[in-house]
């Protein structure tokens, strides 16, 4: 292999004409990095050559979705037409997707694989026909095993060979053979004999999370996509699912924050500020409500100040056990670890397992205040506060999104906010409702 050439062998980056043969030194990165620089007649200018580099593609795929979706609008039809032509179907219809709706109709048109096109957006955006790979090798049923490894040297090319599916003329699955056991069985013996009928696959309309679930259980590579009739319609490969895993992770935080997925350092500002504005004043509204539990034990409060002090300690140690709780049952759910356990049982964990912390905090802080302020009895409606909201914070954390779930909703959307405004609600009105029968 040749040494990849250094930075030193680079100018700046900015610098490179768009007539420049120094294309071929820039990594994906450093030639992504040039196409936001410049502008659509800079661009326009350079695709000739930058069809020819093998890494402009990648470079288009790892740019962020605000930032290609800024270029390609500044784009000719013609241009966009040459670069969703030259890409893989599935990155095809990616491309496409960041274009507005009225464009992508025209588009699709001028497209020479319009046909295929079509049918990978009539799938769903997070489904398993949006992911598959089209281009793939297969062998044919009626071969023997000598002919199938005659077949793959005169037929693979550069075809990736994660499994070698066998079928019919008409395209049914039949099964899937390894290579190992077609080098070592007799010559004769037919393909039929060889494979292996009992195939792990999904269907286009699938989710891609369900493709995610069987691949990392069986420890596969790969896996078909097959229609209604058992016809094999692509491949999903693992590097597709630790793409989509990626995504997944990021939409799972973005969710919990109150963040569209779209929402990037790259988005223009005026952007960011519409997708987050509505979670910022539903968060005012929940805090105003949070003040009027409040409000209600302002007599309380002044007679005895030192519970203003107080009160985060209880609100934040809830909080933080409600969250603790979301998480774990929110992954659960995501992953498929409630096919191995039942909500009760995992409900009844997560509240005995917050019980415990609550308990735990609630001793710590007892001693805290009687050693801070020499108030015994403050510290244990504190402390008795704090096993009480601890609880209901588990509860919370657990049940809110399997209730979400089971109403098909998305559990990580809004789960965050709701179970810690709740648990901050109980927390403020147990403490002072404590204080006020005690103190």
């Amino acid at each position: 292999m040749f040494p990849r050439p250094t930075k030193s062998k680079l100018k700046n980056i900015a610098d490179i004409s768009s007539k420049s043969d120094e294309f071929a030194l820039l990594t994906s990165l450093e030639l992504g990095q040039w196409l936001v620089k410049q502008s659509p007649q800079g661009l326009s200018d350079s695709f000739e050559q930058l069809k020819t580099q093998e890494n402009f593609q990648n470079s288009l795929n790892d740019l962020p979705e605000a930032t290609l979706s800024e270029i390609f609008k500044n784009l000719e039809d013609e241009d966009l037409v040459r670069i969703i032509n030259d890409a893989k179907l599935d990155d095809a219809t990616s491309f496409l997707e960041v274009l507005g709706e009225d464009r992508q109709e025209e588009l699709v048109d001028q497209l020479k694989r319009k046909a295929k096109i079509k049918l990978y957006l009539t799938y769903p955006k997070d489904s398993c026909g949006r992911s598959m790979e089209t281009d793939f090798f297969t062998l044919p049923i009626e071969l023997t095993a000598a002919q199938a490894l005659d077949h793959i040297r005169n037929n693979a090319g550069e075809s990736q060979l994660f499994y070698l599916y066998c079928q019919t003329t008409t395209g049914k699955l039949i099964g899937v053979v390894s290579l190992k056991e077609l080098a070592t069985s007799p010559k004769e013996c037919p393909l039929d004999e060889l494979v292996r009928r009992d195939v792990l696959f999904v269907e286009p309309k699938q989710d891609i999370g369900e493709a995610v679930k069987i691949v990392k259980r069986a420890d596969l590579v790969a896996l078909p996509v097959l229609n209604e009739r058992m016809r094999l319609l692509g491949i999903i490969s693992i590097d597709d699912l630790l793409d989509e895993v990626e995504e997944q992770a990021t939409a799972e935080i973005y969710k919990n924050a109150g963040l569209q997925e779209m929402d990037s350092v790259t988005m223009k500002a005026h952007l960011s500020y519409m997708s987050r504005a509505p979670w910022v004043v539903l968060n005012l509204f929940l805090a105003v409500l949070g003040s009027a539990v409040i409000a209600v034990y302002e007599p309380t409060i002044a007679r005895l100040p030192i519970l203003a002090a107080l009160m985060p300690i209880a609100a934040g140690l809830g909080g933080n056990t409600a969250i603790q709780s979301l998480t774990i049952v929110t992954r659960g759910l995501a992953i498929g670890d409630f096919d191995y356990i039942s909500y009760t049982k995992a409900t009844l964990k997560e509240i005995s397992v917050g019980v415990a912390l609550g308990a735990t905090a609630a001793l710590v802080a007892l001693l805290i205040v009687y050693t801070w302020k020499k108030a015994f009895f403050i510290g244990s409606v504190l402390g008795l506060s704090i096993v009480i909201n601890s609880f209901v914070a588990a509860v919370l954390g657990t049940l809110v999104p399997i209730v979400m779930k089971t109403l098909n909703k998305d559990p990580a959307v809004g789960s965050g906010v709701l179970v810690t405004t709740l648990s901050d609600l109980f927390c403020f009105f147990s403490f002072l409702t404590l204080a006020n029968l005690f103190l």
